[in-house]
């Protein structure tokens, strides 16, 4: 009988009263706890559009034709792409596995499987020079160093934002950079080539000048 109730060919009073409502709720307080930085994201997109169409359903009788309805509805009525509704369905998965998870398997034995749209929006390709050149030179003021850099080293944008003056080293022609590992800071350097001299030349004599 417990090897049935756990994989799902036999379910309990628990396991046929849960909704999704409750294991949102439960994912969302999750990723908060957790401090995950997508957190208010997810939660304003789950309250928003998953919330609303799955929350009431029992989990037991989810059925494909819902997931199916979903996809159609929220492309339909919202216009989002399919990889937008996978990212959707993204969350009501993970909302499924957190619980699953735990043990024993109270409330959901088993996880369904929730089709993909099989779409793959990967992005190939780089800028090219021309077009570098083009929205360089559109750009202000404020934003033609830091879009430099990013074109030429490639670091994330928090780490390009959160630079100081003091890790700029302009006579060795190098950016240094700290990150960590096992919780102990490790000196990273990029270097300084093309655009990016005269770019954080002109960037320091405007910051000089004007703050």
């Amino acid at each position: 009988f417990i090897t049935a109730v756990t994989t799902g060919t036999v379910t309990t009073s628990t396991v046929e009263s849960v909704t999704f409502r409750e294991l949102l709720d439960d994912y969302v307080k999750h990723l908060n706890l957790k401090k995950k930085p997508s957190a208010y994201v997810i939660e304003r997109c789950i309250e928003a559009h998953v919330k609303p169409f799955f929350g009431s359903k029992k989990v037991v009788s989810l059925r494909d034709k819902d997931f199916e309805r979903y996809r159609a509805d929220r492309i339909a009525n919202d216009g989002v792409t399919e990889t937008t509704v996978d990212h959707d369905l993204t969350y009501l998965m993970a909302a499924l596995n957190l619980e699953h998870k735990k043990k024993p398997h109270t409330r959901v034995p088993v996880v369904p499987t929730i089709p993909k749209s099989g779409v793959d929006n990967v992005r190939h390709g780089f800028l090219d020079l021309a077009d570098y050149d083009k929205v360089l030179d559109k750009l202000p003021i404020s934003l033609k160093c830091l879009f430099v850099l990013g074109y030429h080293i490639g670091n994330r944008k928090s780490a390009l934002l959160g630079l100081k003056w003091d890790q700029i080293d302009f006579e060795e022609g190098l950016i240094r950079f700290v990150r960590k590992e096992n919780g102990k800071p490790v000196p990273v350097f990029a270097p300084i080539y093309g655009d990016m001299h005269d770019s954080l030349r002109r960037q320091k004599d405007f910051r000089d000048r004007k703050h």
